[in-house]
Parts: structure tokens; C-alpha cells; sequence
């Protein structure tokens, strides 16, 4: 079979048309390969092409947001993927432990208030009794020197002098007794004969004598305990109760006012225990009330949290898993509207300019190549992030139900209109 010859238009076109396909499929292979960087192309006619994914508009991280409980323990979660209502449940947490911590702390609340009101009281009547006290202590020292004073100067000459008498008084009577008998043993001597009258007197007098000189023997043992003994002692005992009235003064007045501080502390430390309890109680009924999360709109459940649009964490599904313990300030999954779209934009520096200067551009999802969306290059950030891209963003201009089929996370190519995106 022959062939018409070709011209060198037409070869010119059909080689143009080849690099063309083959420049794009390079670039998609490129795209798609997540270890090189996303980077810009020119399209056929120019215009500068770059890499976005989609995000939504309407993202709702669920954080584990505990104030007081640490032990929170996934018993059932949503699976990623599911489409979930308003108010649906996203998570439930188990609650037996949160419980009984609950109760326990209850219970702490309770015995803190029984003993605060108790450290209370006991401050109340340390402080209305330290006066009677310190005069209670101030009135037995005083008593005590007084009592001291006394027996020194009065009470123990006065009963020394006593003792004596008691002596002379024995002995004086003694010396009556002996003089009385003498007396009648003379007078009855002078009788040749002794009636029996005289000598029943007789003999009740030389007992008395006898009965004078045994009182007499009893008053010098006695006087001489009371000087030697008794008295000594006594005073050496009031002189160690005055010694005692005076430290028992002493000490009032230096520790039943810092006693009465050291309470103030107390009853202030058990307050504040007490305010804490009370405020751990209320947190963890707070977060006894957390144990269902809801959804708080209507949705896509996602697991984990995006990282610059992408949902590139490959254990948080695992994470959902029953009989896990959630980790505190940890987004566990995100609910986002698939209805509400936008695009986000790695900007190479060197195309900072173009970026900045652009207003409208056209957005192909790589899954749909034949879905052409329009877009508006909205606010581009003049910070640098990863790989020393900055962050731009596409506002998508859809009317129409043609998005149902795209989720956050896609990607896409972002190609800036020509009119808008000079070099």
C-alpha cells in the first residue's frame, strides 16, 4: 500500500502534538510520586501549571479535651470514611474507671469538708480561749512565786518557831508532871503509913510523868524532821513549782499564739485542698459528660488530623481502636463537609510573583482529568513552609453538583489563567 507524502506542516503539528502528551504524562508520573517535591509546569499555550489538594472549608477536629481525666480508653469509634450526621456519635469512651473516681473523689470532698470544718472550729476556740489561758498561766506563776515568797519570809519561821515550842511546851509539862510528883511523894513520905487513896494518886502521877517524858521524846523527833526534813523539802518543792509556773508562763506566751498560726496555715492549707478537690470533682463530671463525642456537623470522617491538606499519618485509623487509651490534646479524627471545597497551593519561590499577581485560575482533579473547575487565587502566604514552598490558596467557583464525587485529600493541577499570571 502507498502512501500520500507528508507535508512539513503537518509532520510539524504531529510532533508537536507527541511532545505535548509526552511532556504531561512525565509531569503526572512526576505528581504523583509523594518522595520529589510538587512542581510547576508550563502547559502547552504557557501558562503556568502548579500541584494542589483539596481541603475543606468546614473541618472540625475531635481532640481528646479532658481536664481532669488521663485514662481515657476508646471502647467504640466511627470508622474512617463513614458519612455521619449532626450530632451523631462519634466516639464513646469506656466510663466504669472515670466512675469510680468520681465516687472516690466524692467521698475526698466530703471527709476534706468534715476535716475543714473541724480545723475551723478548733482555731475559733484556740483563739477565743488563748486569753484565759495566757491569764490562767500568768495567775499560777504568780501564785506560785506569792506561795514562795510567803513561806520564806512568814510560813517557815513560823512553823520552825512552832516546832520548838512543841519541844518546850513537852518539856515544860514534863517538868510539871516531875515536880508534882516529887511534891506527893514528900507530902505522903512524912505519913508512917500509905493510905490506899495516896497511892492510887501516886501512881497516876508517876504515869503522867512517864506519859510527859514519851510526849516530850515524840516532840523532839518531830521537831527535828520538820527542821531537818520536812521543811527543806517543802521548800524545795515550791521552789520547783515556781520553776515550773514560770516555764509553763514562758511557753504560753511564745507557742499558744504560734500555735494559733500554725492552725491559721492548717485550716488554709485544708481550704485550699478542699477548692482543689471540689475543682478536680467538677472537672471530672465535666468530663464524664465528654465520654460520647457528637458529631458537630454533617460529614466525612476522616482519621487523624491533615498535615498541610494531606491525611498522610498511616496509624490513625489504628488509633480509633477499642481498648486503646486516646492520647490528651491528640486530633483522633477530623469531620469535614465534602460540599465545601477549596485548594491548597505549594508555590515555589520562583513563582512567588506570578502567584501574587494572579486572580483566576482553572482546577483539574488528577482522579477526574475530564472535571474542569474554575477558581480564584485567593491570599498566598509570604512565609516559607515545607520544602521552602508558600502556602497559596484557590477559592473554587461551583454552582453546580459536579464536586459530589471529589474529597479532601485529592489532588489536583492548578493552571493560572494567562492573563493574569505574567512573568
Amino acid at each position: 500500500m502507498s502512501t500520500a507524502p507528508q507535508t512539513p506542516g503537518k509532520v510539524n503539528i504531529l510532533m508537536a502534538t507527541i511532545m505535548a502528551f509526552c511532556i504531561t504524562n512525565i509531569i503526572a508520573i512526576a505528581a504523583d510520586d509523594p518522595k520529589k517535591p510538587a512542581k510547576e509546569t508550563k502547559s502547552a499555550a504557557g501558562k503556568l501549571q502548579l500541584k494542589g489538594v483539596f481541603e475543606s472549608t468546614s473541618s472540625h477536629p475531635i481532640k481528646v479535651d479532658f481536664k481532669a481525666w488521663t485514662a481515657p480508653v476508646i471502647e467504640e469509634a466511627v470508622k474512617p470514611g463513614a458519612r455521619v450526621a449532626r450530632g451523631q456519635t462519634l466516639i464513646r469512651f469506656k466510663t466504669d474507671e472515670i466512675d469510680k473516681k468520681i465516687a472516690a473523689t466524692e467521698k475526698e470532698v466530703v471527709t476534706s469538708r468534715i476535716a475543714l470544718d473541724k480545723s475551723r472550729l478548733e482555731l475559733e476556740l484556740a483563739q477565743a480561749n488563748l486569753p484565759a489561758e495566757l491569764a490562767a498561766s500568768r495567775t499560777g506563776l504568780d501564785n506560785a512565786n506569792t506561795d514562795m515568797q510567803r513561806f520564806i519570809s512568814e510560813g517557815r519561821p513560823l512553823q520552825e518557831k512552832s516546832s520548838r515550842w512543841r519541844v518546850k511546851q513537852s518539856e515544860f509539862m514534863l517538868d510539871y508532871a516531875r515536880e508534882e510528883l516529887r511534891q506527893l511523894e514528900k507530902m505522903y513520905k512524912e505519913d508512917e503509913l500509905t493510905e490506899e487513896t495516896e497511892e492510887i494518886i501516886l501512881t497516876r502521877t508517876r504515869r503522867g510523868v512517864a506519859m510527859a517524858e514519851f510526849s516530850l521524846d515524840q516532840s523532839r523527833i518531830a521537831s527535828k524532821e520538820m527542821l531537818g526534813i520536812t521543811l527543806p523539802r517543802k521548800q524545795k518543792e515550791m521552789e520547783e513549782a515556781l520553776r515550773k509556773a514560770r516555764g509553763a508562763w514562758k511557753t504560753a506566751m511564745e507557742t499558744l499564739p504560734d500555735e494559733i498560726k500554725t492552725k491559721k496555715v492548717e485550716t488554709a492549707k485544708l481550704e485550699v485542698a478542699l477548692r482543689d478537690k471540689e475543682k478536680t470533682l467538677q472537672k471530672l463530671v465535666a468530663d464524664r459528660k465528654k465520654m460520647i463525642v457528637r458529631s458537630p456537623i454533617a460529614g466525612l470522617v476522616y482519621a487523624g488530623a491533615p498535615v498541610a491538606g494531606k491525611w498522610a499519618d498511616a496509624t490513625a485509623d489504628a488509633k480509633l481502636a477499642s481498648g486503646l487509651k486516646a492520647t490528651a490534646g491528640a486530633t483522633l479524627m477530623t469531620v469535614v463537609d465534602p460540599g465545601k471545597l477549596s485548594v491548597l497551593l505549594a508555590v515555589p519561590e520562583k513563582n512567588l510573583s506570578q502567584v501574587l499577581q494572579a486572580k483566576t485560575c482553572t482546577v483539574v482533579p488528577v482522579g477526574f482529568p475530564g472535571m474542569s473547575l474554575p477558581g480564584t487565587v485567593g491570599k498566598t502566604s509570604l512565609t516559607p513552609g515545607a520544602g521552602g514552598c508558600f502556602q497559596g490558596q484557590v477559592t473554587l467557583k461551583v454552582t453546580d453538583h459536579s464536586t459530589t464525587q471529589l474529597r479532601p485529600g485529592m489532588t489536583c493541577t492548578v493552571t493560572l489563567d494567562a492573563d493574569n499570571a505574567k512573568d
